[in-house]
């Protein structure tokens, strides 16, 4: 960071449009000037994913009117099987559009997300009135169902699992020739080998454990996602968006997922780079909404708020410590608060 500070003087706000491993890097907690000081201290940092939408954002064009205030997802039933029992009509199908994976990885339940649910659900009621608010919980929590909701709504928050396909499931646009290539001299190769990148990132939802359905897999892919008109949607909140299946992603990972929310419509995405403690996700969770809907925050400054209210102020009570961490610290370390990145429209 250090050879951009002379770049920065006196700016406010840092776009960042990362690319590869930076897309995995929280920003905020890297070293700040002071000893002991953490970046987010010093600056307001913001993610953009896709470059070609910060035109469209700085337009600042109107939204498209959202049916729906609140779209709330989680205590997602991974093991369901409801959609392979039933007889019914099967939806239309996405040829070609499965995400690849291990059979045998599994998705865990996410125990603390109904809490989170609940109390951000609270403080909705509290603020707007019980209007407007739609709860996706166990196995309505499936793929089909938030096709239909998601574009329906302002906000979207999802506590679930993402899905990143295993290292060895590699996208097509990775380079499999020399490094001397030119992109115009893969286009005009006569095979291109390796998985639509769309297919390699999502969110698992109801059944993802049961990857047996001919048209629900249980993972709602980026690509699919992209398809969706998310126009309306002001934020997505992408909670607890990580999972075990493979230590390195075959895509883009997190910010593959991000982006396609983004080019779907979603003016704002803020998402996990790892699962964090349940209790700090949801007190971390409820100071951001709070600052947004009832001290009337940008939405970046909310969640820089809440994540310096956590580094600073929310102490250890209540949360699991580390191996390597004193029980009675005063400053609560990254792993607690830096996960959380936002992307898109930092207003």
């Amino acid at each position: 960071w250090e050879p951009l500070e002379p770049l920065l003087e006196g700016k406010k706000l840092v776009l960042v449009s990362p690319d590869g491993a930076l897309g995995k890097l929280p920003l905020a907690a890297l070293p700040g000037k002071e000893p002991g000081t953490y970046l987010l201290e010093e600056r307001n940092l913001a993610v953009i994913t896709a470059p070609q939408v910060l035109p469209k954002l700085l337009a600042d064009e109107p939204a498209r009117q959202a049916a729906g205030n609140l779209l709330l997802l989680g205590g997602v039933d991974y093991d369901d099987r409801s959609d392979k029992l039933a007889v019914s009509k099967p939806r239309k199908a996405f040829p070609g559009r499965s995400a690849p994976r291990d059979a045998s990885a599994k998705f865990t339940p996410l125990e603390g997300s109904r809490g989170e649910l609940a109390s951000i659900e609270k403080m909705y009621r509290d603020h707007f009135g019980r209007e407007g608010i739609v709860t996706l919980e166990g196995s309505a929590a499936s793929e089909e169902t938030v096709r239909a909701e998601a574009p329906r709504h302002l906000y979207l928050h999802l506590a679930t699992h993402g899905f990143f396909a295993a290292e060895r499931f590699q996208s097509a646009l990775q380079r499999s020739v020399s490094d001397k290539t030119l992109p115009e001299d893969l286009l005009n190769q006569q095979s291109i080998s390796g998985y639509n990148p769309g297919l390699l990132s999502g969110i698992a939802l109801a059944g993802a454990n049961n990857p047996d359905s001919e048209h629900q897999d249980g993972i709602l892919t980026a690509e699919e996602v992209r398809s969706l008109d998310l126009r309306g949607v002001d934020l997505a909140v992408l909670s607890a968006c990580e999972t075990g299946l493979g230590k390195k992603a075959g895509g883009e990972g997190l910010l593959g997922l991000q982006r396609s929310f983004q080019l779907a419509g979603a003016k704002t995405v803020v998402a996990s780079l790892w699962k964090v403690d349940d209790v700090a996700t949801r007190d971390l969770m409820e100071r951001f909404y709070r600052n947004m809907w009832e001290r009337e925050m940008g939405k970046l400054e909310a969640l820089r708020e809440a994540q310096l209210w956590m580094l600073r102020e929310r102490g250890p009570r209540g949360l699991k410590p580390l191996e390597d961490e004193d029980a009675d610290r005063r400053r609560l370390p990254p792993y607690y608060w830096a996960a959380f990145v936002l992307s898109g429209d930092w207003r």
